[in-house]
């Protein structure tokens, strides 16, 4: 299978298949206890093929990241489409947020659990344009959300960008801690299915955040 697949002409298809034997590797042996050598074992290929497609590990590591962010944004895009009122975006958004990080566990914990580089340790490096490539998918993510509280908050003027950046904060320290307690299965010790709690979980977050933000509803 592996020998095909490196026959083909399709570049794309090539640099897919590597990510998701890379995002796997991650995951079982950790940033540190990654290598080109381990990687290219299962696929039964020889490490320098590995090196025609990406230099490094961790231009593999920000390829998966660029990856999951692109598809955390468009879940959100297709989640708020064609509502029209903002808090039904805030609460689709926020439902989307949790199902992803928990349909997706693996490229959820690259992204936002492990202890990984991040966007200050490529700067100087020749990875810095592909990391701040990144970070800006990454922190569109955060600025679609940010638009959502700003509509829910609408015509109240009482609020400064900081009120409206603790609001972020706030949604997604709730969001990423159930679904980080979820992932590392720390809830199954006090809850039987905490997976069942996720409407509940999900409700309870925008009913606060709205009430930070003094709306009615």
């Amino acid at each position: 299978m592996a020998k095909r697949l490196f026959n083909m002409k399709d570049a794309k298809a090539v640099n897919s298949t590597i990510l998701q034997h890379a995002l796997e590797l991650f995951i079982e042996h950790g940033y540190d206890g990654f290598s080109m050598r381990k990687l290219a074992r299962p696929m039964g290929i020889a490490p320098k093929t590995i090196y025609n497609y990406f230099q490094n590990k961790d231009e593999i590591f920000l390829h998966l990241l660029i990856k999951g962010f692109e598809q955390l944004h468009q879940t959100f895009e297709t989640a708020i489409e064609g509502l029209k009122d903002p808090c039904d975006s805030l609460s689709a958004a926020i439902r989307t947020y949790i199902d992803f990080g928990i349909e997706n566990a693996n490229i959820y914990n690259l992204m936002f659990t492990l202890h990984l580089p991040k966007f200050n340790d490529y700067i100087g490096t020749t990875l810095e344009d592909l990391a701040h490539h990144e970070l800006n998918t990454a922190l569109r993510c955060n600025g679609l959300m940010m638009e959502i509280i700003k509509a829910c908050a609408g015509l109240n003027h009482s609020f400064s960008e900081n009120d409206f950046r603790f609001e972020l904060i706030q949604i997604w320290s709730c969001m990423h801690g159930y679904v980080a307690n979820i992932n590392n299965t720390a809830l199954s010790y006090i809850h039987e299915n905490p997976v069942m709690l996720k409407e509940s979980v999900s409700k309870k977050i925008v009913e606060n955040t709205l009430r930070s933000l003094k709306v009615d509803r």
